[in-house]
C-alpha cells in the first residue's frame, strides 16, 4: 500500500499479486458530453496507459471548489507539478492506471492570472451552476464512460479533491 500527500490529496493505492508491467504508451481519448441539463457541453479527456491487458483500473479525479480544468492548475512551485490532476493522473498511470478528468462547466482554460477571467470562463454558462447541476456534471461524465469496452466499474477509483470528495460522496447516497 503506498500512501501520499499531494497538494491536499490523500493518494492511497492497493497493490495486487498480479504484477504489472510498465505502460507502453498512453493513449489520450478527449471527449465531449452534453450536460444532463443541455446548456453546454462538457470537455475532458481519458489517459489510457497500455499494460498489456483489455482492461485496467481507472481513477476519475474531480476537483473542488473553483474554476479547474482538468488540468487543474494550482500556482505554487512554477513547474508542470503546478498542474495537480494533470500530475496526478500521469503517477497514476505510470501505474498501471487509467484517468478520467473534466473541465468544469464554463471553464475553458487555466486562470493564471486575472487577465485570463474574460478569456477563459463563460459567465454565462458559469451562471447555470448549481449544486445539482455540478453532481449532474459528474454524472453526465461518468455515464459517457460506459461506452468505452475498456470500463470496468468494478475497478474505478473515485478521487475527490476537496469539494470534489463531499460531490462524490453525496452521488454514492
Amino acid at each position: 500500500m503506498i500512501q501520499k500527500w499531494m497538494n491536499g490529496f490523500l493518494l492511497v493505492l492497493f497493490s495486487t499479486t498480479a504484477a504489472h508491467a510498465e505502460p507502453t504508451r498512453i493513449d489520450t481519448i478527449a471527449f465531449k458530453v452534453p450536460s444532463l441539463d443541455g446548456l453546454t457541453e462538457l470537455s475532458g479527456q481519458i489517459d489510457r496507459p497500455e499494460c498489456g491487458s483489455t482492461t485496467s483500473p481507472m481513477a476519475f479525479i474531480v476537483g473542488g471548489t473553483g474554476l479547474f480544468t482538468r488540468k487543474g492548475y494550482f500556482a505554487r512551485s512554477g513547474t508542470d507539478d503546478d498542474f495537480i490532476y494533470e500530475s496526478l493522473a500521469k503517477a497514476l498511470n505510470q501505474k498501471c492506471i487509467a484517468t478520467v478528468r473534466f473541465d468544469f462547466r464554463g471553464v475553458r482554460c487555466d486562470l493564471k492570472s486575472k487577465a485570463d477571467l474574460a478569456n477563459c470562463v463563460d459567465q454565462n454558462i458559469r451562471s447555470t451552476v448549481t449544486d445539482q447541476t455540478i453532481l449532474d456534471d459528474i454524472q453526465a461524465v461518468y455515464d459517457s464512460l460506459k461506452q468505452y469496452s475498456f470500463f470496468d466499474s468494478s475497478r474505478l477509483v473515485l478521487i475527490g479533491h476537496s469539494e470534489g470528495s463531499l460531490n462524490f460522496s453525496r452521488l454514492i447516497a
